[in-house]
């Protein structure tokens, strides 16, 4: 009797460690899930982060496009502002010459009256 309840007793020892065993092994298990989701998340995470500056630096770029469109626009208008003047410039003096012509004739016309 006292063999048996011995090799029970045994049998009750090692079916306990088999046990622990078991779930250390679990914890184990769900400890390694858990970093690779940990991991995962980063990974994500850094994604992320990295196209948020992607989209930030195209944003910026379209805003420097816009500047230098509105710069070309501008630097244009100026041009034909200046071509504006120079025409202008040179309708003055094409009426002056034309009016000091005028004069020239009736000074001229004067003389010859007299």
């Amino acid at each position: 009797l006292r063999v048996h309840q011995q090799k029970a007793k045994t049998l009750r020892v090692h079916q306990q460690k088999a046990k622990t065993l078991r779930e250390q092994q679990q914890k184990a298990k769900t400890l390694k899930v858990q970093q690779q989701k940990t991991k995962t998340l980063r990974v994500h995470q850094q994604k992320a982060k990295t196209l948020s500056v992607h989209q930030q630096k195209a944003k910026t770029l379209r805003v420097h496009q816009q500047k230098a469109k509105t710069l070309r626009v501008h630097q244009q208008k100026a041009k034909t502002l200046r071509v504006k003047q120079q025409k202008a410039k040179t309708l003055i003096v094409q009426q002056q010459k034309a009016k000091s012509l005028r004069v020239h004739q009736q000074k001229a016309k004067t003389l010859r009256v007299h």
